[in-house]
């Protein structure tokens, strides 16, 4: 067994994923709009409902990413925590759709 082949290491894996995968949006649409990431962070998410659903789809597709990521390297527990995340984060898009 691996290390880190563990569901609830997964699931950490899965929510620091979608926050990397937020603030990674967050600075390239604020050099593409030459704005501050507060500016995104405050006004276009927070204050804003028009994006929030579309600005969690894009965070939460990176565990896309890392979740092909533990499928070849064999991770498979690892890989379900990261899954376990992105199907409680339908409903949460859902909601705000």
């Amino acid at each position: 067994m691996k290390k880190f082949d563990n569901i609830w290491i997964g699931m950490l894996v899965g929510v620091l994923g979608a926050i990397v995968g937020f603030f990674g949006y967050a600075v390239m649409w604020s050099s593409m709009n030459d704005t501050e990431v507060s500016y995104f962070v405050n006004e276009v998410f927070l204050a804003s409902d028009i994006f929030k659903d579309k600005i969690i789809t894009i965070s939460v597709l990176f565990n896309v990413i890392l979740f092909w990521i533990c499928l070849r390297k064999e991770y498979y527990e690892l890989g379900k925590g990261v899954i376990a995340v992105l199907l409680v984060s339908v409903p949460i898009i859902i909601y705000f759709y």
